[in-house]
């Protein structure tokens, strides 16, 4: 993993430099602290998701760093760097076994220095990165919508509210699974607008809309 090391007096301790070029702060990582039953179990995964999941209804990213969390093997990541090449793009995954498959599916994009990988938390970021580290975009790719029936409302609040400090302003959050989701950092309640949806939260009947515990926690639905 192509982890930089560099001195910078505003650095927090014990953390190191993702890329050599941006302000991208991170330290090892230490299990803890979620119930395993958030997480999805598998790591299947397959090519062009992300373009065939969000269509013309990505939203337009001219720079910045992409967080791809729950990257499984590496694939969706790659993609998220051909989508956006002005953008960095971090990969993060609890299981550091399939983060070899992921090094070795991107392994001309880490020698150029455009993605990176690295063993963290999605719904914990800040267990592993900096508090100063903003993100143009957060990609949640099949993981919390596939286990959020698993979750009570307060677990899944939590992890939308670990998750919002760490999205630049008007920063987007992407959720898909069966269904998908794009939310816009903003300063409102909730902390999230909705940008687009191909299910809307009255959508009926909600048992089958992946989307209502979302929406429910934002005050949405």
């Amino acid at each position: 993993m192509p982890i930089a090391s560099g001195s910078n007096a505003n650095a927090p301790a014990k953390f190191v430099r993702l890329f050599k070029d941006e302000n991208l702060w991170v330290r090892p990582y230490a299990p803890g602290g979620q119930s395993r039953k958030a997480y999805h179990p598998l790591i299947a995964t397959c090519k062009n998701r992300v373009a065939q999941t969000f269509g013309s209804v990505l939203p337009p990213l001219n720079g910045g760093i992409i967080l791809d969390a729950g990257c499984s093997m590496g694939l969706t990541t790659c993609e998220l760097a051909d989508l956006y090449p002005h953008c960095k793009v971090v990969g993060i995954d609890v299981k550091e076994d399939v983060l070899g498959w992921a090094r070795f599916h991107g392994k001309d994009k880490l020698e150029a220095g455009q993605i990176a990988f690295l063993q963290a938390d999605g719904y914990q970021l800040g267990r592993s990165f900096s508090y100063s580290v903003r993100f143009s975009a957060i990609f949640f790719m099949n993981n919390l919508l596939y286990r959020v029936r698993h979750l009570q409302g307060p677990e899944i609040k939590d992890i939308l509210d670990q998750t919002r400090p760490f999205l630049q302003e008007n920063g987007y959050l992407l959720l898909s699974g069966v269904d998908y989701l794009i939310l816009k950092k903003d300063d409102c309640k909730s902390g999230f607008v909705k940008v687009a949806s191909n299910k809307p939260p009255d959508s009926q009947p909600r048992l089958l809309n992946s989307l209502y515990p979302i929406y429910a926690c934002l005050g949405l639905a």
